[in-house]
């Protein structure tokens, strides 16, 4: 049961790692804001729709807890998106990473909370890795910067998490969270006046994938993997999001990283593996729980 368990991560982490392709693909043939609104209403509709039954616990409390946690996606998700169309799938994938080494750190800064010495060991490789992957230019592009800035909102995101889904539903949380990063995305698609009526196979296979596969199909695959295997090892198969995200675009794109950002990127992920091997049991791996995924 827990192999199984655990080629269903592997499943998903390589479902998340294609839609990095997918999404630049996607963004290039229709507006941004339009692509996330389309996504977010379609994936917050099935997920309401198979949560159901646990809306008869519904309190006003979830509704905003999860309104919260649909502005950090929200944020995460704008961010990265329009970072995607102004970077490489490989860079993004990598620097979305940051989120799990950003989480730990962002909770000391914010409330103080007790951090080992080997998460800021880890920090610091992840630093000196995002260093590395800017390259020979010494600079991330303006792209890259928006991917880090995603990082910052989706570590906010599983922080805010970890205190919603006390006394909540979990599926109830992602839903009302799913459907609100929907209608952000489309008051922003209608402000901006990109609004229409998705076209193009491209567009509709990246949709369908992402609103599906990456986000409630992902989230409840990850739920029962996590039935059966550890949160170390849930976290060290999660951690190989960027290096499926890197395949892929090599594979599809012909677009690999160069030189010693490979070494920056290596820093990252052996930073992520770290501090999903040490996390306390109890508690699961800093900033990888049963969430939201940070797909594209």
């Amino acid at each position: 049961m827990k192999r199984a368990s655990l080629l269903l991560l592997v499943a998903v982490t390589a479902i998340w790692g294609l839609t990095f392709v997918m999404v630049q693909e996607a963004v290039r043939a229709t507006p941004v804001l339009n692509f996330l609104a389309w996504r977010f209403l379609l994936a917050g509709l099935v997920m309401a729709l198979l949560s159901r039954r646990h809306w008869r616990r519904v309190t006003w409390g979830a509704l905003g807890q999860g309104t919260i946690l649909g502005v950090f996606i929200t944020a995460g998700y704008w961010l990265q998106t329009f970072g995607l169309a102004q970077t490489t799938v490989d860079l993004a994938g990598f620097l979305t990473g940051l989120a799990v080494v950003l989480t730990p750190v962002l909770a000391f800064l914010l409330w103080r909370r007790a951090t080992p010495p080997l998460v800021w060991v880890c920090a610091a490789a992840a630093l000196l890795g995002l260093w590395l992957l800017a390259g020979t230019s010494g600079a991330l592009s303006t792209g890259d910067w928006l991917v880090v800035g995603a990082a910052v909102a989706f570590a906010l995101q599983l922080l805010a998490t970890d205190v919603g889904v006390r006394g909540h539903p979990l599926a109830v949380l992602v839903a009302v969270e799913l459907l609100a990063t929907g209608v952000f995305s489309t008051g922003g698609a209608l402000a901006a006046g990109v609004l229409v009526w998705p076209t193009g196979a491209v567009v509709w296979g990246a949709l369908l994938v992402t609103a599906l596969l990456a986000s409630v199909a992902a989230f409840w695959l990850q739920g029962y993997a996590q039935q059966h295997a550890t949160p170390q090892e849930t976290a060290t198969v999660l951690a190989a999001e960027p290096l499926f995200a890197a395949l892929f675009s090599y594979v599809l794109q012909g677009a690999a990283l160069q030189g010693w950002q490979w070494v920056g990127a290596g820093l990252i992920t052996g930073s992520i593996v770290v501090l999903g091997r040490v996390a306390p049991a109890d508690e699961g791996p800093p900033g990888l729980g049963t969430v939201v995924p940070t797909d594209p």
